[in-house]
């Protein structure tokens, strides 16, 4: 099923699976998609199904929208597509699409890159392919090394903006990376991650290096893997 994941400073904030003809999104309190920004219009854009196509359209905003960083009018989505609309990024994705195996299937990890997330291999012929790049390294690389359980030994490279840790419509946890660190937080379910077995609170925590994350039952550790040109050093 295609949804929606609203970002908002790197945290998905909120998601919305798309079930209806048309959802519309701007800062009327009845919009579909609630943006609460006063530069974002009224009834800023507009999401409209037709079969088995999803449209974006812009209302005739006031400050436009923008689809893989360009100004948009009206554009066929496709998954792996940002929605940018004020402050707020909207991914498009697809939460029907399956696990990759390994790891994922004890503790589904999808990264969702600031240039538009998962990677589609489609042919593209009703628009040029966006330009898609991971974002600069403005520090250290964060590392989840996993502990517990049958994947122990894995490690995950934080490279993306946002990792999603846990399972769609159970529990869901983030590790967003932006300018100043790291930080983890629960953003769907009840059951907390512990950092250093104290349970994660309602705002952000930030992650230092050795610090033990359970969630879900995998036990981790976060430490930062420091890259040159020429050679990878790890802390």
């Amino acid at each position: 099923m295609a949804k929606l994941q609203v970002i908002l400073d790197g945290s998905v904030v909120d998601e919305f699976r798309l079930t209806r003809g048309r959802i519309t999104i701007g800062r009327r309190k009845n919009s579909d998609i609630f943006l609460d920004s006063p530069v974002v219009s009224g009834d800023h854009a507009l999401i409209e199904r037709i079969g088995r196509d999803v449209y974006l359209e812009d209302r005739d905003s006031t400050n436009g929208t923008k689809l893989n960083g360009k100004p948009v009018r009206r554009q066929k989505l496709r998954f792996g597509d940002e929605i940018r609309i004020a402050r707020y990024t909207l991914h498009y994705c697809d939460d029907d699409a399956p696990a990759q195996p390994g790891f994922e299937h004890t503790l589904m990890m999808k990264e969702v890159r600031s240039g538009g997330g998962r990677v589609d291999t489609r042919p593209v012929v009703d628009a040029p392919t966006a330009v898609r790049n991971p974002p600069p390294v403005l520090g250290p690389l964060g590392v989840l090394s996993v502990l517990t359980g049958g994947n122990a030994g894995r490690e995950i490279t934080l490279i993306k903006s946002v990792t999603t840790l846990g399972k769609a419509g159970m529990q869901v946890a983030v590790v967003t990376r932006k300018q100043e660190g790291y930080f983890l937080s629960l953003v769907e379910g009840t059951q907390s991650p512990r950092v250093n077995g104290q349970e994660v609170g309602t705002q952000p925590r930030a992650l230092q290096v050795g610090d033990q994350i359970e969630f879900m039952g995998v036990h981790m550790m976060f430490r930062h893997q420091l890259v040159t040109s020429s050679t990878s050093k790890e802390a």
